[in-house]
């Protein structure tokens, strides 16, 4: 583990858990979800209260895409999920290769090929501010062909008492497998433009077109936070009678690689060359 402390705010890191974030607390309130048994053995990132989404966010279906004209199968490492899902920076453990006052700086790549057909690199830089808390992303293709990628970031929030706001102007509609199959102007119960008490929903969908900025709250508690991010879409997954919520900012929609088309397909990143992402939660 490794701590930073910021006058009243402190972050405990988890590198060897898929590079991710257990806690982050603020004048004592846990602004990500608690994470209960922190020391037990066997916790995964989706225990955490953050983890990132790398080479690409969310649910590839099936595994399957077709690249440059040729096929792959991706390992479905989410069983019984029939997907690939969340790309697999989080089942990596990271190396930490910088950690200096407030900030920490962990890295992975990868050379297997099952996993994921192109070598790459992901540096995440981890920097805790007295009232903020920045994640930025980049990610380097470090294979000989251009290959598809894409960056997020998995927070996890408390469920109860929650309030969420954005804006955002499209909603993707997902079959019974969660993958889209089209998208609508937002409206009704997907309309956050004004803040919602999450209450007892059920929603688990992509939203494009977003302003790139949220406010998570909670009636009971003293502190709200409000992120911003500049990538242009966002997950928003609220599991009916769940503890948590998820506000998942990402640079592609779900399943993009299998969509070309799409309004936000994933990147094609020229060998040698990156992509970037930064998400910033401030304390309000």
């Amino acid at each position: 583990m490794i701590e930073l402390i910021n006058g009243l705010s402190r972050c405990v890191l988890r590198p060897d858990i898929g590079g991710s974030i257990l806690s982050w607390q603020y004048d004592g309130q846990s602004m990500f979800r608690t994470v209960l048994d922190a020391g037990k053995s066997g916790l995964q990132a989706t225990d955490m209260g953050c983890f990132p989404l790398v080479p690409f966010s969310n649910r590839i279906a099936d595994g399957r895409f077709c690249w440059a004209n040729q096929s792959y199968q991706l390992p479905l490492n989410a069983p019984p999920e029939p997907h690939a899902h969340h790309g697999i920076g989080w089942q990596s453990p990271w190396e930490v290769t910088e950690t200096a006052g407030h900030k920490t700086v962990l890295l992975l790549e990868s050379y297997d090929l099952d996993k994921w057909p192109w070598p790459f690199r992901v540096q995440q830089e981890i920097e805790l501010g007295p009232d903020r808390l920045a994640i930025d992303l980049t990610l380097t293709n470090l294979g000989s062909d251009n290959m598809p990628g894409g960056l997020g970031i998995h927070p996890f929030f408390a469920s109860k008492s929650a309030v969420v706001q954005f804006s955002a102007l499209t909603i993707w509609e997902n079959d019974a497998r969660k993958i889209p199959i089209g998208n609508r102007p937002v409206a009704g119960r997907y309309d956050f433009t004004i803040p919602q008490v999450i209450a007892d929903q059920d929603i688990d969908n992509i939203f494009s077109d977003w302003t790139g900025k949220a406010k998570i709250g909670w009636q009971e508690l003293r502190y709200q936070i409000r992120l911003s991010a500049d990538v242009r879409a966002s997950v928003l997954y609220i599991p009916k009678g769940g503890d948590f919520i998820c506000l998942e900012p990402v640079s592609h929609i779900t399943n993009a690689i299998n969509m070309p088309d799409c309004t936000l397909p994933m990147q094609s990143i020229a060998p040698g060359k990156s992509i970037s992402a930064s998400f910033v939660f401030e304390i309000i």
